[in-house]
């Protein structure tokens, strides 16, 4: 995505999560790495947080 889109100029950030499907089962372990990780966020910031 980051170098399939220009980011730069959007007024929010994007967050990838990386899971095996988006079912809940598979997207509630990502979501404490999520949460630490939004203080960082900041417009036009790609992040991608992945269970790997």
């Amino acid at each position: 995505m980051q170098h399939q889109q220009n980011l730069g100029g959007i007024p929010f950030a994007v967050v990838v999560l990386r899971a095996r499907s988006n079912s809940y089962e598979n997207t509630a372990p990502l979501m404490t790495e999520l949460l630490a990780r939004l203080p960082e966020l900041t417009p036009g910031a790609l992040v991608t947080v992945s269970a790997n």
